[in-house]
């Protein structure tokens, strides 16, 4: 496992943040519009990198934040996902946040 790219992690904190601060500005008939499914897929992406680093304490807490967000906004995420969550392990429970928010927990739980 390598060590995180600090950049790495903010670009991820960023989108998230991002996403959810532009969802409480507009009307919820245009929440489905902050994200593409290019921007989705370049997010999951990146989390896929993030798990196989190594973090410290306090990434993993930032992370552990971002994660919070990500499973926040699965409606727009799952809308928009193109990639197959079929290929990709429970273990990375962002690809499958099509069944439900309670994926990331199990996933946790079996690691």
């Amino acid at each position: 496992m390598g060590h995180l790219d600090t950049s790495l992690l903010g670009r991820y904190r960023h989108l998230l943040k991002t996403l959810d601060e532009e969802s409480s500005r507009i009307p919820p008939d245009e929440y489905l519009e902050l994200l593409g499914p290019g921007e989705v897929d370049e997010l999951l992406l990146i989390r896929n990198q993030i798990a196989d680093m190594s973090l410290g304490p306090e990434e993993k807490a930032e992370l552990a934040k971002a994660d919070d967000l990500l499973v926040k906004h699965r409606k727009l995420i799952t809308e928009w996902q193109s990639m197959g969550s079929v290929e990709e392990p429970s273990a990375h429970w962002w690809w499958h946040l099509d069944k439900g928010p309670r994926v990331r927990k199990k996933a946790q739980e079996a690691a």
